[in-house]
């Protein structure tokens, strides 16, 4: 049997390491939070007389989008947290609990 070299095997490790690591829910809530709050805020400034509230306000949704995104599929207990703590975001389940909705 072939034997790793030790400096290999330490960095297969480090590197495993990384992935070891979870968010928490409340972490997450937080993360959301701050970034719907961007949306927010957008929203109220959007016709700032600048002009660039509109696509700022776009950008601020897709960060959004893009970060629920990553945690549902990344931490599937998501799909079950209430995200109470985020004011403005109403979430809606079916009935049979197989469809959720983010507005």
């Amino acid at each position: 049997m072939m034997s790793l070299p030790k400096p290999f095997t330490f960095l297969f490790c480090c590197f495993i390491s990384f992935n070891v690591f979870a968010q928490t829910p409340k972490s997450i809530e937080e993360d959301l939070g701050k970034s719907f709050k961007k949306i927010s805020y957008w929203e109220q400034h959007k016709f700032d007389g600048n002009g660039s509230g509109e696509d700022s306000l776009r950008e601020a949704n897709d960060r959004f989008q893009q970060k629920l995104k990553r945690y549902t599929v990344k931490y599937p207990f998501t799909l079950n947290q209430s995200f109470s703590s985020i004011s403005h975001l109403a979430v809606r389940t079916s009935i049979d609990k197989k469809v959720r909705c983010y507005s």
